[in-house]
């Protein structure tokens, strides 16, 4: 009888606690993986949304469009330093970082 309240007394002692806490990390675990899980999806909605933009905006032909106006000699140099491809990047990076903007989670 004596071992039975003294377990009682334990549980509401300690084990109130460690279920608590343990209930609590189960809680904190699966908010972290729910937050995660609708970051994600938030960040591949925003990629798809600023894809979206940049087929519509059609700056590749534009891009390339004034590349024909210049001297050839100057586009090999912007081909060969990569500017062409950094300003292309960077582009896509402006609209996607915008688009990002608007995300609920993040």
């Amino acid at each position: 009888m004596l071992d039975a309240l003294l377990g009682i007394y334990e549980f509401l002692t300690s084990g109130i606690y460690g279920f608590v806490v343990e209930v609590y990390a189960w809680v904190i675990i699966k908010v972290t993986y729910f937050r995660y899980s609708a970051m994600l999806f938030t960040l591949n909605f925003s990629w798809d949304i600023a894809q979206s933009i940049l087929i519509q905006l059609d700056i590749s032909t534009q891009i390339n469009n004034s590349l024909s106006r210049l001297p050839p000699d100057t586009v090999s140099q912007l081909n060969f330093f990569n500017i062409i491809t950094g300003f292309n990047l960077l582009i896509n990076a402006f609209v996607t970082r915008f688009v990002m903007g608007f995300r609920v989670f993040g």
